[in-house]
């Protein structure tokens, strides 16, 4: 197999949202670029130089709806996630080509290649404080979750005890129970996105606080160049950058600026 480097690993990406949002775009599904890809597409033009992967967000149904109609893969294309793969070690989808591979060491491989990540977007409530609550809890779910999916306990942990009791805990639970309750969580979120606050339930992480979204970002569009196209971002996209990542026009440290999955792809 063939070692992809960093530019084609981003070339690889490109390739999959473009195909994403074609297919939403034929089939009436909403979604927005999010994360770092929309950082990099107002900053950059395109992706931030170092990052190496796609971020896009959807509304529940419309994820669903992304999910049903890629389970089985379309023009080398698939979507996994813990409903279509075994071993899949997420709570997000994520959308792959099939002419690649990835590699992770602390996780099993399911036969996943060069992706997408795509959020679910759930409710979470009306009351700002009472939806910050319940997100503090969907971020300690979400990071026990993907704790308990590490088969081993570096690069994870990176040597903290803290870390490795962390991923004890978490085992001893186990993925599926955290998953039944994670679903608990979100299940109101099929009919649709309908409370003034919303985000991505099931991967909230410890950050869960500037996690907790604005309805209008998911519902109220614009569009965005990115590598020399045009996708869906929130139409407050700048209100949205500012408050998840403050000043975002100015680089981070030099010594922040590297990749931040620990992974290694092929061509196969």
């Amino acid at each position: 197999m063939t070692t992809l480097d960093h530019s084609a690993i981003q070339e690889e990406a490109f390739k999959v949202l473009v195909f994403i949002a074609e297919l939403c775009d034929k089939e009436g599904l909403k979604y927005v670029l999010i994360y770092g890809t929309l950082l990099g597409a107002a900053r950059h033009g395109g992706f931030i130089p170092w990052d190496d992967d796609v971020d896009i967000a959807m509304p529940r149904p419309d994820y669903e709806r992304l999910r049903a109609l890629l389970a089985e893969g379309s023009d080398g294309v698939r979507f996994f996630d813990h409903t279509t793969t075994d071993d899949y070690p997420y709570l997000i989808g994520r959308v792959s080509l099939d002419t690649t591979r990835i590699h992770r060491d602390d996780e099993l491989d399911c036969g996943m290649g060069v992706f997408v990540d795509v959020y679910p977007i759930d409710n979470l409530g009306n009351d700002y404080r009472l939806a910050v609550a319940k997100a503090k809890v969907l971020g300690l779910l979400s990071s026990l979750y993907f704790a308990s999916t590490r088969t081993k306990l570096e690069p994870y942990c990176r040597g903290s005890w803290v870390r490795r009791a962390y991923v004890s805990v978490a085992r001893a639970i186990g993925s599926r129970r955290i998953r039944r309750l994670l679903r608990l969580f979100t299940r109101e979120s099929w009919d649709g996105l309908k409370k003034t606050y919303v985000g991505p339930a099931v991967w909230m992480t410890f950050q869960s606080r500037r996690n907790v979204l604005f309805l209008r970002y998911f519902t109220e569009f614009t569009e965005i160049e990115f590598n020399g196209r045009f996708f869906k971002a929130p139409r407050d996209f700048d209100e949205m950058l500012n408050a998840y990542y403050g000043d975002y026009m100015s680089l981070p440290p030099t010594e922040q600026q590297k990749p931040h999955h620990e992974y290694e792809a092929f061509y196969v």
